[in-house]
């Protein structure tokens, strides 16, 4: 277990894989993956975020409704859209994502996990459990898209250790985006190590 993660967090995230079913794919995101892909944060997580496509959120909804304080309902604000349900496990509060979706005035980004995301989770061992996390680039972006600049320099330190490994995963997240050239110039000003071939041509052919 990690340093900072709670025994109770802990326990909780094992109780949501232990109750899943095993065609579900769900990934956990937020501090709770940032905590434990060593990302260093200003506090520790205070609840425990889970993002699925919406056909898995609402099979997990039904696995998870003993511990459920809602229904799940569509959330839309100006920044975000998505199909949003709340649990209670070991005292700990639990938020499932379903058809994630976030914007501002230079991106949206619609977070695909079954078919895109899945692919690129680093896998991570709680318990007696294994999860998937988050990729750090999606953590990057959605950061970045919601103007949390202390989230953004403490991701973007953990992406510099090894930024060819992330590659891969920030061609597939761009392909999510509209437009897809503002969100890797904006990734780029963060991050000036990561460069994609295909982006750099269109980014200098509009100099």
């Amino acid at each position: 277990m990690h340093q900072q993660m709670t025994e109770t967090m802990a326990h909780a995230i094992e109780w949501l894989a232990s109750q899943s079913h095993e065609s579900s794919k769900w990934i956990i995101g937020g501090s709770c993956s940032l905590l434990l892909q060593g990302v260093e944060l200003l506090a520790p997580p205070n609840d425990i975020d889970v993002f699925a496509d919406q056909g898995d959120a609402e099979l997990l909804h039904q696995l998870w409704r003993s511990k459920s304080t809602d229904d799940a309902a569509w959330n839309e604000t100006e920044m975000y859209r998505s199909l949003l349900s709340h649990y209670e496990i070991y005292r700990c509060s639990v938020e499932l994502v379903g058809q994630f979706n976030v914007r501002n005035e230079w991106c949206s980004y619609q977070m695909e996990v079954s078919t895109g995301l899945w692919q690129y989770a680093p896998p991570a061992i709680v318990g007696a459990q294994s999860i998937r996390l988050t990729p750090l680039i999606h953590e990057l972006l959605f950061n970045m898209l919601r103007g949390r600049i202390e989230r953004v320099d403490a991701i973007a330190a953990a992406i510099r250790c090894n930024p060819q490994q992330h590659e891969e995963v920030l061609s597939y997240v761009l392909s999510r985006c509209q437009p897809s050239s503002s969100a890797y110039i904006n990734i780029q000003r963060v991050l000036p190590e990561l460069c994609l071939e295909a982006y750099e041509v269109n980014v200098h052919s509009n100099d």
